[in-house]
């Protein structure tokens, strides 16, 4: 079902002569890409979730096989919304973050620093996907 959807995509991209529109593509950092302010049409992304949040944790093994890192301490830093790595100045930017960290602190203090973490870096690619557009 996968490969027939595709394959329709695919011609009707064809169809409309979208096929061979000059592209860059970035696989980096969503919080710091390099390119110039107002010069992207097309952001596609896939963020981690906050319920989910320690990629590291599961890419780890990957990572050394293909050598990504060397480092998995330095690995597991760069990850959004790691708890590996504590933060201040967090920004959130959000009623809605602010309401669930208040309400987490009252709870457990350990998770609502790494979920108030995950919402300030999450606020971070919005910046920067903003000043791209």
């Amino acid at each position: 079902m996968m490969i027939r959807g595709n394959t329709q995509f695919y011609k009707l991209l064809k169809e409309k002569n979208h096929i061979g529109i000059p592209s860059q593509v970035y696989c980096t950092d969503a919080r710091t890409i390099p390119v110039k302010d107002n010069s992207v049409s097309l952001i596609v992304t896939s963020p981690p979730y906050v319920t989910s949040y320690e990629y590291t944790d599961l890419h780890q093994l990957t990572a050394l096989w293909l050598e990504y890192t060397k480092d998995l301490s330095y690995f597991r830093k760069r990850f959004i919304g790691t708890s590996y790595y504590s933060k201040k100045d967090l920004v959130l930017n959000s009623e809605i973050a602010e309401k669930i960290r208040n309400e987490l602190l009252k709870k457990d203090k350990k998770t609502a620093e790494e979920v108030s973490t995950y919402f300030s870096e999450m606020n971070q690619v919005f910046v920067e996907m903003k000043r791209e557009c």
